[in-house]
C-alpha cells in the first residue's frame, strides 16, 4: 500500500510537473500572443494616425482652394457689380448731357425759326409794299 501511495504520490508530482510546465507554456503562449496583438494595435495606430494625417491634410487643401475660389468669384462679383455701377454712372452723365444737347439744338432751332419767320414776314411786307407801289403806279397811269 505505500508503494502504491509512493506511485500515487510520484505520479501527482509528475503531473504537477506536466501541468506546471503546461500552465508556464501557455502563459509564455498568451505573453507572446499578447505581445503580437500589442505590436498589431500600435502598427494600426499608426496607419490609423498616417491616414487621419492625410484625409486632413487633403481636406484641408480643398478647403484652403473652394475658399480661394469663393474669395475669387466674390472679387469678380464686386469687379462686376462696380463696373455696373459705374456704366451705369456714365449712361445717365451721357444721358443728362444728350438732353441738354437735344434742348439746346431744339431751342435753337426755335430761334432759327423765329427768325425765318420774321425775315419771310419782312419779305412779304416788301413784296406786299412794292406790289402796292406798282398798283399806285398803275392806278395812276390809268388815270
Amino acid at each position: 500500500m505505500l508503494k502504491q501511495l509512493d506511485q500515487v504520490k510520484r505520479e501527482k508530482d509528475v503531473l504537477s510537473r506536466k501541468i506546471s510546465e503546461e500552465e508556464e507554456n501557455n502563459k509564455n503562449n498568451l505573453k507572446k500572443r499578447l505581445e503580437g496583438l500589442l505590436q498589431e494595435k500600435a502598427a494600426l495606430e499608426r496607419q490609423l494616425e498616417h491616414e487621419q494625417a492625410f484625409i486632413r491634410t487633403r481636406l484641408t487643401k480643398q478647403l484652403q482652394e473652394a475658399t480661394a475660389k469663393k474669395d475669387a468669384l466674390r472679387k469678380k462679383m464686386e469687379e462686376e457689380k462696380k463696373a455696373k455701377a459705374e456704366l451705369s454712372h456714365k449712361i445717365e452723365e451721357e444721358q443728362k448731357q444728350l438732353k441738354l444737347m437735344l434742348q439746346e439744338k431744339l431751342e435753337q432751332v426755335r430761334k432759327e425759326k423765329s427768325e425765318i419767320e420774321f425775315q419771310k414776314e419782312q419779305e412779304m411786307e416788301l413784296v406786299i409794299n412794292h406790289l402796292a407801289v406798282v398798283l399806285g403806279r398803275l392806278v395812276n397811269e390809268k388815270k
